[in-house]
């Protein structure tokens, strides 16, 4: 049998293991759900669009914000929800698609997670199905024979929309 004494020598020497392993946790950086996201937004959007949410966790439940890194972006991020919106002219000519990249923050550690943009051609934002665009007389079997062909990406030789595959 334990004397008093003893008893509360054991409570307190327990009490401190505890203070002292609790302490020595790290901060775990959030954790992006699933992949790199792609989204679509037409070229004509209006302001305060919805282009989609970005999502991510943190095991030690700290508060997280959302931010998007590049400057100029037509594009931003709600710092609380993730939900990716439209605050600028969406401009085609740049490219047919963009690519932000979004840092979440859990106010010790960031991560960051691109996100790809495919901007729809004003022309085609409200038809339903896929939209194909073609370019032929591309020369050469790498991706860049394409990129650096004068009509691309403003002049497809043909578009199309497929309905079901």
């Amino acid at each position: 049998m334990l004397s008093y004494a003893t008893l509360f020598f054991k409570f307190s020497l327990l009490t401190i293991l505890f203070i002292s392993s609790s302490s020595v946790f790290a901060n775990s950086a959030p954790v992006f759900w699933g992949s790199t996201g792609h989204y679509a937004v037409a070229e004509n959007a209006a302001l305060n669009t919805s282009v989609g949410f970005v999502k991510a966790t943190d095991v030690d439940l700290d508060p997280l914000t959302y931010s998007i890194k590049e400057l100029g972006t037509p594009f931003q991020v709600d710092a609380v929800s993730g939900e990716i919106t439209v605050i600028g002219v969406i401009d085609r000519g740049t490219g047919i698609q963009q690519t932000i990249t979004i840092e979440v923050t859990d106010q010790t550690t960031s991560v960051e997670q691109q996100q790809t943009l495919f901007i729809i051609s004003a022309a085609n934002a409200n038809t339903t199905g896929i939209y194909l665009e073609h370019w032929t007389g591309i020369s050469g079997n790498a991706v860049s024979g394409l990129t650096s062909s004068s009509s691309y990406p403003n002049n497809p030789t043909q578009t199309s929309v497929l309905t079901s595959f």
